[in-house]
């Protein structure tokens, strides 16, 4: 008996609280310092920060819808104000890290104008093999500028980062879908760069799911659901309770009401 408590008690002494093992060891790193571009940046981001919480704070504050208008014409934010100073802040200390930063905010918050054109060249000139392409990528599939397009196609063709070149190329693929509504001509180019994400990007994250499975949709659309083609086919329960389906009224006229209730 007395060997079993022992033995208990050695056993106790030598293993540390379960609670103890569980808690990690936090090593605080000191941060490196902060340099005059950094500052400046700071500064800008701050001053940009100001401007939203003041427009946020007024908006709250409107009693009537006149006066809702007249804060969201006096006192929403501007970035395209700001965008030439980050431009400045880039272009002065090109060789600082911030420089790429201040150059992503422009093309992020200010996507038209002299200022976001001139930040996305240079993207391409200094920094098109930078793994933060990727999120800039993702910014820029809206954004149909010609510059917007070229910073896609360098970063598909030179980033050395399979997810960056994933983005480049679905965000060329949605550019050429935008641009097919005016020139039908570009759905090849659609196809082409849906192919592409389909076969060489597909597992990427996109929203809740991935580009191949965004691809997979735009790909459908373009080839099913254009103007002239058939349409597809719809099954279901009139409001009477009878079976019927879409082909059933091929060549009459039919209107067809979509509705939901989220």
């Amino acid at each position: 008996m007395w060997r079993f408590i022992t033995g208990l008690m050695l056993l106790l002494v030598m293993t540390p609280p379960l609670s103890a093992q569980r808690v990690p060891i936090k090593i605080k790193a000191k941060p490196g310092p902060v340099t005059e571009a950094g500052k400046k940046y700071r500064e800008l981001l701050a001053e940009f920060g100001q401007q939203r919480l003041a427009y946020s704070k007024a908006y709250r504050e409107a009693k009537t819808e006149a006066d809702r208008l007249k804060v969201r014409r006096e006192l929403f934010p501007k970035p395209q104000i700001l965008a030439p100073k980050f431009l400045a802040l880039a272009k002065e200390h090109a060789d600082d890290p911030v420089a790429m930063q201040a150059l992503v905010w422009v093309v992020s918050n200010a996507r038209l104008g002299s200022a976001a054109g001139e930040a996305i060249e240079l993207l391409i000139k200094n920094h098109v093999e930078d793994k933060a392409m990727v999120a800039v990528c993702q910014r820029l599939m809206r954004n149909t500028s010609p510059q917007a397009g070229k910073l896609l196609e360098q970063v598909l063709e030179k980033s050395p980062h399979r997810e960056a070149k994933g983005q480049a190329c679905f965000g060329l693929m949605m550019q050429s879908k935008y641009a097919a509504r005016a020139n039908p001509a570009k759905e090849a180019d659609v196809k082409k760069f849906a192919e592409q994400v389909i076969n060489d990007f597909a597992d990427l994250k996109h929203y809740r799911g991935t580009i191949g499975e965004a691809a997979k949709r735009e790909l459908y659309e373009i080839e099913k659901l254009g103007i002239g083609k058939p349409a597809p086919e719809i099954a279901g329960e009139d409001i009477a309770g009878e079976q019927f389906k879409l082909s059933d009224y091929r060549g009459k006229v039919v209107v067809i009401d979509f509705w939901g209730n989220w």
